[in-house]
């Protein structure tokens, strides 16, 4: 992957790195133009946005092409479009550890950077989301309350032709009885299209602390 750095002139890496420091941030805005059968997720370049400055003007640029070229493919193209705008509402999404990890003097000069360690993966679900996963959880586990501490975050870090999947990540083992037990709950809320993954956050350290950071926490 590569990132088009864009209002990156004439900073240097240490500059840039001190304007980071101070609230500084590099923001990706997700945008959706379906042809045909075909729905492509895409995102903008990486804009870098001083501390406290809006990106509310940047953010709707994007959500305009999403809501012209976007809708077009049923259910994908809307479901696709819908969290794009849900997220540039938000602010867009932050990936200036994963632009800093990867940046060098050379290629901020040449503004643009190769994505080849990456740390986002994981962004927050939509509250509706939530609550429907919430009741899920409690239809499924009414009475083991104290026995969970339960993870949830979108995976973004897919390709352009999949839908970005749900990952539930428990803070213990589950076994195929307990996950074909929480799937049917799930799919008394959510369709079958929609991906889900669950799995011990201990049995993929990485993947878990990623959740951990990134997703949220649930009180079920």
């Amino acid at each position: 992957m590569i990132y088009k750095l864009r209002n990156v002139d004439g900073l240097s890496l240490s500059e840039l790195e001190e304007e980071i420091q101070k609230g500084g941030r590099f923001v990706v805005f997700p945008y959706v133009i379906s042809i045909v059968l075909t729905s492509f997720k895409k995102l903008s370049p990486a804009y870098f946005f001083g501390a406290d400055e809006p990106t509310q003007a940047i953010a709707r640029k994007y959500s305009f092409i999403s809501g012209i070229l976007g809708w077009w493919r049923i259910p994908f193209g809307f479901l696709y479009t819908y969290q794009s705008l849900k997220t540039n509402w938000e602010g867009g999404l932050d990936v200036t550890k994963d632009v800093l990890i990867n940046l060098s003097e050379e290629s901020l000069k040449n503004s643009e950077v190769h994505i080849k360690v990456i740390h986002k993966l994981f962004i927050h679900v939509s509250k509706h989301i939530k609550k429907d996963i919430l009741k899920a959880l409690n239809h499924c586990y009414a009475k083991e309350y104290s026995l969970l501490s339960v993870y949830v975050g979108q995976f973004i870090n897919v390709r352009d032709d999949e839908f970005p999947m749900y990952m539930i990540g428990f803070s213990r083992e589950l076994d195929s009885e307990e996950i074909e037990r929480l799937e049917k709950s799930i799919r008394k809320y959510f369709y079958n299209h929609v991906p889900f993954h669950y799995f011990n956050i201990s049995d993929d350290p990485e993947l878990g602390e990623s959740l951990v950071e990134q997703g949220e926490l649930l009180s079920i």
